[in-house]
C-alpha cells in the first residue's frame, strides 16, 4: 500500500479509547486515501474517524443528528455513519480488522462524494452503492477479498422485479437488501 503524502492524511483525526482501535481505524483511513489517491482524488476537507465503543452509544449519535428515515435505513446495520465531517464508527458491531476497514472506506467514500458533488443529493442507492464498491476495491488492493463469482440462480431474485417498479430511494434499498 502506497504511504499517503501531502495534506490527505494530515486531514484525518482518529478518536478512540483503546491504542489498537485507533491503529486500526487509521490504518483503514489510509488504505481508503490511497485508494482515492490513484484515481487523483485528494481530501479537501477535514473529516475525524470516532470510535464509539456500545450499540447504545451508537444509537443515541443516530438520534442526535436526527438522521432521516431514509438515512436511519442505511445505518440499520449498526456500523457506521457519517455526518458533518464526522464518521461514527460503532467498533463493537463492526468487529474484526476486514469488517472496521470495509466500514471506514464505505463512510469515508460519503466525505468524498461530498467533496465532489458540492450539492446535495439525492440518489441514494447511488450513494449507497458506490460506498459498497468502493470498500470492496480497497479489501481487494490490500489483499484481504477477492471478487467471487456468484451464480445469477444463487442471487435469490424475483423473477417479477422490473427497473420500474425502483420508483424511489427506499424502493432501490428495499431491493438491495432483500436481494
Amino acid at each position: 500500500i502506497p504511504k499517503v503524502t501531502g495534506n490527505s492524511q494530515d486531514r484525518i483525526t482518529v478518536a478512540a479509547e483503546k491504542a489498537d482501535e485507533k491503529k486500526a481505524l487509521e490504518g483503514a483511513a489510509q488504505e481508503t486515501v490511497a485508494y482515492f489517491t490513484k484515481y487523483k482524488e485528494n481530501l479537501k476537507a477535514d473529516i475525524k474517524i470516532v470510535a464509539v465503543n456500545s450499540s447504545a452509544s451508537y444509537s443515541t449519535l443516530v438520534n442526535k443528528y436526527k438522521l432521516s428515515e431514509s438515512q436511519a435505513a442505511t445505518v440499520s446495520s449498526g456500523r457506521g455513519f457519517y455526518t458533518n465531517n464526522t464518521i461514527f464508527i460503532n467498533t463493537q458491531m463492526a468487529a474484526g480488522s476486514i469488517v472496521q476497514k470495509a466500514t471506514v472506506a464505505h463512510e469515508l467514500t460519503h466525505h468524498y462524494q461530498k467533496q465532489l458533488a458540492k450539492t446535495e443529493y439525492s440518489l441514494l442507492w447511488l450513494q449507497e452503492g458506490m460506498a459498497d464498491v468502493t470498500a470492496g476495491n480497497v479489501l481487494e488492493d490490500t489483499g484481504q477479498s477477492a471478487p467471487q463469482l456468484i451464480s445469477v440462480a444463487r442471487l435469490n431474485l424475483p423473477t417479477q422485479l422490473t427497473l420500474s417498479q425502483l420508483r424511489s430511494d427506499a424502493d432501490w434499498l428495499q431491493a438491495a437488501g432483500q436481494y
